[in-house]
């Protein structure tokens, strides 16, 4: 709802709400603070000093009260004193209302400490045997609450106009507690969540509309992050998904108003600061020279965030976000990327002019920079939908055909990954899901795929990939798609190949993330004991596993007990297919080429199918060599993952598969020699061909990349 912005209009709302509104909800509202649910049981009266609590309407000051009705709180060990502390807790919440509706100024703190635990205190009466009709006594307190804190918010707001985003936050907070609590109690209560949904509904939409200086980007990120617990707690207690439609629409609706909203006052900010605002009207200026005008970059990818985590606890649920909202999502991207692109744009672009053109060209000539803004500028979609080691082990539980070992084997080591088929986002009238999201962008004549299918597949019930077939070009490419996210149409549509080799394609505002994958991520790992049989690779020394995985970006990385690590990917296409159904555990590996600075140089997979794949060695440290590259030879170097070759300003260079661990006698000249990337570099001959290779030592980086890793020089 727009904000009253006149103390007239402010007054005369009052008047209208106090005279009118307010006396006709309490004759027709059950809700309303002179309302004690009755549930059939005598309560004594509490005597806290002087006063008797929850057999008459206290008369003095919340301050004291709080202390004393805290205390109920963490002494109450049986149901009946648990009913009793939620009766003197509804008791100094209505008194707090009505103390608020006669104009006195409310104390956000002390309501948010009178609140603190109940979630805890709810949970321990439930297990302490509380029966069906307690909990429901419980949820009608809390109900009363909730509808009394809501109203505190809505005239606060009215005499105020608004207040400071500090009380808000502080309201907030322990409101996750308070909503989990009437969740829990509403359902246990054998209750209608409806009401108690509404109420947390209500509050959700006050926060967001109600903060006085939310137009500053921080402080919006901090309102919706709070709301957004809110909103999560109860989506998560909720038992069924039908049952949270109500405040997922009601939040979706009050999120897009507080977008809108900080996308207006961000232009006025913009305006204020002398910043062109747009850069897709206007052409002036050059960008680089404006690089000091940028501000609030880090508020702004704190905002993304927690926009980005509240989108995905719905999204989670089965929610759609609607085309309203994701066009919303895209106005505050590009908002985003007004505040965030100067700092980023290559010292070599000095000339680069504010235009729509020159921006999707440098977008594009960078793609590494253009990954950079997305990771900043979106709204991710599906971090909330991932498929966890938890859903890998209850769906592989009762398979009889896997062994306890080849369950642990799976459960640790298949990537957490979207859920490819789930409508996650509108398009017109139509609820798209990421495949269907794929397969749209492909339509696109740029890329020459008509006839294209896309359809996820399922590896034993187990591992889920995206196959790309067209059959008249004899295509067949796994898939990963990492994630998807919202971005601004400035964004560049197409295909866009990043320097390690994942492939970002954007369309329509939407970008997703898509790696090569394996065919099947089941059979790679659990035969992973016929990989260590190439002795040309492994020597004859047998060696223990002590961890493998496949990773979302299409790697397959073992960890060797000696501290010796493998990296491996998998290159984009599949070859000889065949028409045998799999079966776990029997693809086979082979070694092309015995020179590992050969561009052919790679282990051929051959699933229990008959197709095949190319395994190729992979850079352990890629995230630290590309900041390095950034720096030395930004746009000048690319990798091929189907070959594994890493050029650099036109020399070629090729990993080896394996990664050597630095041992503590080394320690001191790694540390001697380590940039502030911690990569040191040794050079020599390794495989004897004349040319002078490499050696990348990185360290303090968790899993596969730390160790040793030789890059040969490729000659031909």
């Amino acid at each position: 709802m727009p904000y009253i912005e006149y103390s007239f209009k402010s007054f005369i709302f009052f008047m209208f709400f106090t005279c009118f509104v307010q006396p006709a909800l309490s004759f027709v509202n059950p809700h309303i603070q002179n309302s004690i649910p009755d549930d059939g049981k005598t309560m004594d009266c509490t005597t806290i000093f002087g006063e008797k609590l929850g057999c008459s309407r206290p008369s003095v000051s919340s301050t004291r009260l709080d202390t004393s009705v805290k205390k109920l709180g963490v002494e109450a060990s049986t149901p009946n004193q648990t009913i009793s502390f939620f009766q003197q807790l509804d008791d100094l919440i209505s008194h707090t209302a009505a103390s608020s509706r006669g104009g006195e100024e409310v104390n956000f703190q002390e309501i948010a400490d009178s609140i603190m635990s109940v979630e805890e205190i709810v949970v321990e009466a439930n297990s302490q045997g509380a029966t069906s009709k307690d909990m429901n006594s419980i949820s009608g307190h809390i109900n009363n609450i909730l509808y009394n804190i809501s109203d505190i918010m809505k005239i606060s707001f009215i005499v105020n106009e608004r207040v400071e985003t500090d009380d808000v936050v502080t309201l907030l907070n322990p409101l996750k507690g308070l909503a989990g609590a009437a969740i829990i109690a509403a359902v246990e209560g054998e209750a209608d969540t409806t009401q108690t949904v509404y109420y947390l509904g209500d509050i959700v939409t006050d926060s967001l509309q109600g903060a006085e200086d939310a137009g500053i980007v921080s402080n919006t990120g901090r309102i919706i992050g709070s709301a957004g617990g809110i909103v999560n707690n109860t989506i998560e207690r909720l038992p069924t998904d039908a049952e949270f439609q109500t405040i997922v629409k009601s939040t979706l609706d009050d999120l897009q108003v507080a977008l809108n909203q900080i996308i207006g006052q961000t232009t006025e900010n913009i305006k204020d600061k002398a910043v062109n605002n747009s850069y897709v009207s206007k052409a002036g200026g050059s960008l680089t020279d404006r690089a000091d005008d940028s501000f609030d970059r880090d508020d702004f990818k704190s905002l993304m965030i927690k926009v980005s985590d509240l989108t995905t606890s719905m999204i989670k649920r089965k929610a759609v976000l609607n085309n309203e909202l994701s066009g919303t999502m895209q106005n505050l991207s590009l908002e985003t990327i007004k505040n965030i692109l100067p700092a980023f744009i290559p010292k070599n672009m000095s000339g680069l002019r504010n235009s729509k053109s020159d921006i999707e060209k440098l977008l594009t000539d960078y793609p590494q920079l253009l990954n950079e803004v997305i990771n900043i500028a979106s709204v991710n979609l599906t971090s909330g939908m991932l498929i966890t080691k938890e859903n890998i082990s209850e769906l592989i539980k009762d398979k009889t055909s896997l062994t306890a070992e080849e369950k642990t084997i799976l459960i640790n080591g298949l990537p957490a990954l979207p859920v490819f088929d789930q409508d996650i986002i509108q398009s017109g009238d139509m609820p798209l899901s990421l495949v269907d999201l794929l397969s749209k962008a492909l339509e696109n004549p740029q890329y020459q795929l008509s006839g294209s299918t896309v359809e996820v597949i399922s590896s034993k019930g187990l591992s889920l990939m995206v196959l790309l077939r067209n059959e008249s070009k004899g295509i067949e490419i796994p898939l990963y798609i990492q994630d998807a996210r919202v971005v601004s149409t400035i964004i560049p549509s197409g295909l866009h190949v990043l320097p390690e080799g994942t492939v970002i394609l954007v369309s329509n505002g939407i970008a997703g993330i898509i790696t090569p994958a394996p065919l099947d991520a089941v059979d790679t790992l659990l035969s992973a004991d016929a990989l260590l049989k190439i002795e040309n690779l492994f020597g004859s020394d047998k060696k223990e596993i002590s961890d493998l995985n496949v990773s979302n970006s299409g790697n397959f990385n073992i960890t060797f007990k000696d501290g010796t690590k493998f990296s491996g990917a998998f290159g984009y296409g599949t070859s000889k297919e065949g028409d045998g159904e799999f079966d776990a555990g029997t693809s086979s590996f082979e070694l092309q080429m015995t020179d590992p600075a050969s561009e052919a140089y790679s282990v051929l997979v051959t699933y229990s199918n008959g197709t095949t794949q190319t395994l190729s060695p992979s850079i352990a440290a890629i995230e630290q060599l590309v900041k390095v590259l950034d720096t030395l030879a930004a746009g000048s170097y690319t990798l091929d993952k189907t070959t594994g070759i890493f050029t650099v300003m036109g020399m070629r260079f090729k990993p080896s598969y394996l990664i050597e661990p630095i041992a503590t006698s080394e320690q001191t000249w790694f540390k001697a020699n380590r940039d502030s990337n911690s990569i040191a570099w040794e050079t020599k001959d390794y495989n004897g061909d004349g040319a002078v290779d490499l050696k990348m030592w990185t360290s303090g980086i968790v899993g596969i990349a730390e160790g040793k890793q030789i890059i040969y020089t490729v000659l031909k």
